[in-house]
């Protein structure tokens, strides 16, 4: 495994951004002409959180973060189905590869921020920096969205001594993807990174030169110290001018091998599973029916890859499939597709209309008219056991040309059955653009569609769900609009989801966060990093010099003006899923004194009114009926004393609603169901 890196040039490059793709790169399926563009309406507006409020108040964090990085651009750390984060079962270690910047010599200049490193700990306290594995140039492009895989030195082991990390980062010159870097890094002292720039691959079947996608996914199976293999998934695009819209879809595997045996360390091959003729043309130029959503290994080192696609099998629904290998990724199996009657069946059985719900991979948000700020899809996909695995990913319910309500679900594939599941209801659509990035005058992506995710238990014992969630919360008397990390267990024995927990838990806007695929047996102790941005005044420096923001001894020790200057922090913690409280959409952290009014509703379930009875409402107060998307149904201003308030619910679709009172004493929430 740790011979001599033989290079062998193979042809690669970057993939290019698909029609309406937005500064993140992130891939997108674009809808067909003939196909309805789904359209989120907004009727719930919040103030965003202002700079202030991104640091972590000590009142009301449930996590306890400590930086262990500045990060120059938290932009580029992140994108959907990038594995940027892994914990190893063995040794409990946490790792993570990113790209940073070294304190600048000159404290105007930026030229030292496009560097990728790795970070790894077992104790969350002590921290290894190793690298810059890449440093960025502008002869050879600037590394982003890098990407990890650790290939063990042996199939047991108690340290990651001579284990080797496996990584991969494409470049840009500023304005265009122009490469990609593969490398590996041994961890052993005195080492070096062997890198290798990559920049075509001629795929011998068609003869089309290709460019890869900005993204990877990765896992990776030591059996012994010979047979220890590295796997990276990606999507291609065709880069030859005239090649039919159709070759756009193959999806590619990249394999890194550094057995004695290898010829190639790094390998790139498109399974025929995988191969554009089994998705549907897109019959436009730069887009794509397909996207590799993940790959994962069950505990006879069996490979599976999870794509999300229109598949050309004559039915024209998104939906999910997987490949499986048994032999190290040489041979894959045809791809298992989910039927579209388990779609239908699911959408019938929640209100849905059968022909237009389903699953969605972008749209735009309302009152954005320059279409700039989206919704990146949301979707993940691990293995739970042999032949058994799960995608998590949001199902749209629509009647008529109404969006009726948005699930997070699971669609699973277990005992040679496919099926879907319910997680949660998903209130993030509430927020419209507010959950997209101000960049002064425009508005830039959201990027939350990479904060779905679906992890596993080391022994497959469980799975985790986790993603964002927007809240209400009254902080100096003001009702301010922020986001929590949030997150649902099951064990693999059981059929349901438990309801949705509170992982962060404070005012501070969280935005990039991650836990890997992989985690604890027991759910505890459970790694979250995240990227957080400071207050961007001087006057409380002190406050983060001395508190929240001390970096870690084993980081890169920027000077004081460094780390205001930065204002981006790589942050870690762990949290314990069952020490979690239950996620709320509205909580009031800081509450002005008085008594907020005792409410209730009847009847409820309800099918056609319902009364709201309040006491103690000594001030007026307005109330708001709030559907599972967050969206104000219904709202009236009731006076100082009023007792009971009676309305009509037959016009709202079945579902669960929240009856919101909000006073100058704060804010209370009682739920409301609507049946049929």
């Amino acid at each position: 495994m740790m011979r001599t890196l033989r290079i062998s040039v193979i042809a690669l490059a970057v993939f290019p951004l698909l029609v309406q793709a937005t500064t993140n790169g992130e891939l997108r399926l674009i809808p067909r002409a003939d196909r309805s563009s789904l359209h989120v309406p907004s009727t719930f507006v919040a103030d965003r959180l202002s700079h202030l409020h991104y640091a972590p108040g000590a009142k009301t964090q449930r996590v306890s973060y400590t930086v262990i990085d500045s990060l120059f651009n938290a932009f580029s750390y992140y994108g959907s189905n990038q594995t940027c984060v892994l914990w190893e079962p063995q040794t409990k270690t946490f790792l993570t590869i990113k790209r940073g910047a070294l304190p600048p010599t000159d404290p105007n200049s930026n030229d030292k921020s496009n560097n990728i490193f790795i970070l790894l700990s077992s104790n969350g306290t002590s921290w290894q920096r190793i690298g810059p594995v890449v440093v960025g140039n502008a002869s050879d492009g600037y590394p982003r969205y890098p990407t990890l895989a650790l290939i063990r030195s042996d199939a047991t082991i108690s340290s990651l001594d001579n284990s080797l990390f496996d990584f991969y980062c494409p470049l840009t010159d500023g304005s265009q993807w122009v490469g990609l870097i593969a490398g590996y890094q041994i961890n052993s002292i005195g080492s070096s990174p062997s890198t290798q720039i990559l920049r075509d691959y001629t795929d011998q079947s068609s003869g089309y030169r290709y460019t890869f996608g900005t993204t990877f996914s990765t896992a990776s199976i030591t059996r012994t110290a010979d047979e220890a293999f590295g796997f990276a998934v990606s999507p291609l695009s065709v880069s030859d001018a005239g090649a039919p819209y159709s070759e756009n879809n193959n999806i590619a595997l990249i394999k890194t091998d550094l057995s004695p045996s290898a010829i190639d360390v790094f390998s790139a091959s498109v399974p025929s599973s995988l191969r554009a003729d089994k998705f549907l043309d897109p019959g436009q130029a730069n887009s794509r029916t397909n996207d590799p959503i993940n790959i994962d290994v069950d505990a006879n080192n069996n490979l599976y890859i999870g794509i999300v696609g229109v598949f050309s099998d004559g039915d024209s629904t998104l939906r999910f499939a997987v490949t499986k290998s048994t032999d190290n990724g040489v041979s894959w199996s045809e791809p298992n597709i989910l039927p579209s009657s388990v779609i239908k069946a699911y959408a019938t059985a929640n209100g849905g209309d059968p022909a237009t719900s389903g699953f969605r991979f972008s749209w735009g948000w309302a009152g954005d008219a320059s279409g700039n700020t989206r919704v990146v899809a949301a979707k993940d996909f691990v293995v739970t056991g042999v032949d058994s695995y799960s995608f998590a990913a949001q199902f749209v319910l629509i009647q008529g040309q109404t969006l009726t309500g948005v699930h997070y679900v699971e669609v699973y594939y277990n005992g040679g059955q496919w099926g879907i599941r319910k997680i949660a209801d998903a209130s993030l659509f509430e927020t419209s653009a507010q959950m997209s990035f101000n960049n002064g005058d425009s508005q830039g992506p959201s990027q939350l569609g990479c904060e779905l995710q679906l992890s596993r238990t080391a022994d497959y014992s469980a799975l985790l769900f986790k993603t964002l969630e927007a809240r209400i919360m009254v902080w100096g008397g003001d009702s301010l609009l922020t986001t929590d990390v949030v997150v649902s267990a099951r064990s693999t024995a059981s059929n349901s989801w438990e309801p949705l927990r509170n992982v962060t838990e404070s005012v501070m806007f969280d935005r990039i966060t991650w836990i890997p695929k992989q985690i604890p047996n027991d759910l505890s102790g459970i790694p979250l990093l995240t990227v957080q941005a400071a207050y961007r005044g001087t006057s409380d420096r002190e406050y983060y010099w001395d508190n929240q923001f001390l970096l870690a001894s084993a980081s890169q020790s920027p000077t004081q003006e460094e780390v205001l200057r930065y204002r981006q922090y790589v942050t870690y913690s762990t949290f314990t899923y069952e020490n979690l409280p239950e996620w709320s959409p509205e909580t009031s952290v800081e509450s002005p004194s008085g008594d907020k009014p005792t409410v209730t509703v009847a009847p409820n379930p309800t099918t056609s009114v319902a009364t709201v009875y309040l006491s103690k409402l000594d001030s007026d107060a307005w109330l708001d009926v709030v559907n599972s998307r967050g969206e104000v149904t219904y709202r009236v201003e009731l006076p100082a004393g009023t007792t009971y308030h009676t309305f009509d619910t037959s016009s709202l679709p079945s579902g669960a609603y929240r009856c919101r009172i909000q006073t100058t004493h704060g804010m209370t929430t009682v739920p409301l169901s609507i049946v049929r």
